[in-house]
């Protein structure tokens, strides 16, 4: 059926008015509006990439470092010089603790306890906001600004191991592991070098000789021509090794130390690991 020229005309005015058309759109047009709208979608896929590749690249050195932690599976009290600086938040999820000597709960962290047990304190003191908390029974290593030693385990190279004390309340002394030894210089096994000056000096003694010398002094004249002095024709001597002391009381440093450089100790704390 043919409609009239007079209602096509009233279609075409009724589809300016309201934005819209009596006649479809051709394949072409159809072929069209689908290439553009697949060229939209793939610009918006486009920037998600963009947008996630830029995501990864920040948090990439942060995944890099959890990530070796979490995979390294030492057992548990394994402790390594780590060369960065060291942050609870991103670190500690991976199951290893800065030897910090905070204080920490048993039932919190079973595995550890059952290596270290209160070798580094009893928590009753330690940093952090729990230093003062009563529910805290044992404390983490306390390895800052320290060297660590080696047990002396019967071998006699620590010949005072038996006069180490505890780094906390309640930690190991003598031999045990987890106990502190003080700084200390020992005797050196060679003489020291005081100077090149000569031991050998002269002191003036007083007599009574009446004769003359660099070293009389008259003071007086009794009965005559006699003269009473006190001085010497010639000064006594001193032998010239004599034992003596030297006392320092200035100069060199507050510690004695071999060349070093800084480092934070951490410990491995759990069994598992957030890759597991």
């Amino acid at each position: 059926m043919t409609l009239p020229r007079r209602s096509l005309l009233g279609f075409s005015i009724l589809g300016a008015l309201f934005g819209c058309s009596p006649v479809e759109a051709t394949p072409l047009e159809h072929k069209e509006k689908t290439e553009n709208e697949v060229g939209t979608l793939q610009e918006q896929l486009k920037e998600l990439q963009d947008q996630f590749r830029q995501f990864r690249a920040q948090d990439q050195s942060r995944t890099e470092e959890i990530s070796w932690l979490s995979q390294f599976d030492p057992p548990v009290g394994t402790v390594l010089a780590y060369a960065g600086e060291w942050s609870r938040e991103r670190h500690e999820k991976s199951g290893w603790m800065l030897c910090d000597g905070r204080p920490l709960k048993s039932v919190e962290h079973r595995d550890l306890f059952e290596v270290v047990g209160k070798a580094y304190g009893d928590g009753s003191s330690g940093i952090g906001p729990r230093r003062a908390a009563t529910d805290c029974d044992f404390n983490l290593p306390d390895y800052r600004g320290l060297f660590l030693r080696g047990a002396d385990g019967g071998s006699g190279r620590d010949p005072e191991a038996a006069s180490r004390t505890s780094i906390r309340p309640g930690g190991a002394v003598g031999t045990a592991v987890g106990s502190l030894q003080r700084d200390s210089t020992r005797r050196p096994d060679h003489a020291f070098t005081t100077g090149n000056e000569n031991a050998q000096h002269t002191h003036q003694a007083p007599t009574s000789n009446g004769a003359a010398g660099p070293f009389e002094v008259p003071i007086a004249r009794i009965s005559g021509s006699w003269q009473v002095d006190f001085g010497a024709a010639a000064a006594s001597t001193t032998a010239q090794q004599q034992n003596h002391q030297h006392a320092v009381t200035g100069g060199g440093d507050r510690e004695t130390r071999p060349t070093n450089l800084s480092v934070n100790w951490i410990i491995k704390a759990r069994g598992d690991s957030i890759s597991k």
